[in-house]
């Protein structure tokens, strides 16, 4: 079985008393091979005890769990869907959870992967959302899942979501009834709704 297969059909070792374990355990070689998922992928990277890999590990139980709560034959028909997109979709898959900077996103980054597999959202939005979980601040994100919708967003919170694609600028027609003084307002964008809809699920 292929890593990437390993990762998206295998989670059932993954059990919710994983979630809680900090980073200071997870540095421990035993733990980590008592999980058979995370002790491949760690195998594989050669990824050792330090803070950086213990929080990666971190990060992979917490995707690995919430993956497991999607049904066995729905996430197979998503592997294959991703296989057919991108052969090369694992590699992202770990650099994408490495590059998080919150363990949350590690769920989030999950219900990327089912909006894609639900035809919500197709493989270049996947990735553009993908790459804005890792860029943005969690906080954001989570304005995005509440707030999106045709109201205004303004000030710095627009500006930072404009630069990942989920927020735009007002036209100069569209901003006839705010003042100069005004924050300068944004509107969200469909992917933005897209985002908040995968988030929601």
């Amino acid at each position: 079985m292929s890593l990437a297969k390993n990762i998206i059909c295998n989670t059932k070792a993954v059990g919710a008393e994983y979630l809680e374990l900090g980073i200071d355990t997870l540095s421990q070689d035993n733990i980590v091979k008592d999980i058979p998922v995370v002790n491949t992928v760690t195998s594989i990277f050669r990824i050792g005890s330090s803070v950086r890999d213990a929080f990666f590990c971190k990060k992979l139980i917490k995707f690995l769990y919430h993956m497991d709560e999607i049904p066995l034959n729905e996430r197979q028909k998503f592997y294959d869907k991703l296989k057919k997109d991108d052969k090369d979709f694992g590699e992202k898959l770990i650099y994408t959870l490495d590059s998080l900077d919150e363990v949350k996103k590690a769920e989030y980054l999950v219900k990327l992967y089912k909006g894609y597999s639900d035809d919500k959202i197709n493989y270049q939005e996947f990735r553009r959302l993908s790459i804005a979980l890792v860029q943005l601040f969690i906080g954001d994100i989570e304005y995005v899942k509440i707030n999106a919708s045709e109201e205004i967003v303004k000030g710095v919170t627009g500006r930072v979501l404009n630069s990942v694609g989920l927020s735009r600028k007002i036209t100069v027609v569209e901003s006839s009834d705010f003042n100069a003084g005004d924050e300068e307002p944004f509107y969200f964008t469909t992917l933005a709704f897209k985002l908040r809809d995968c988030l929601r699920d």
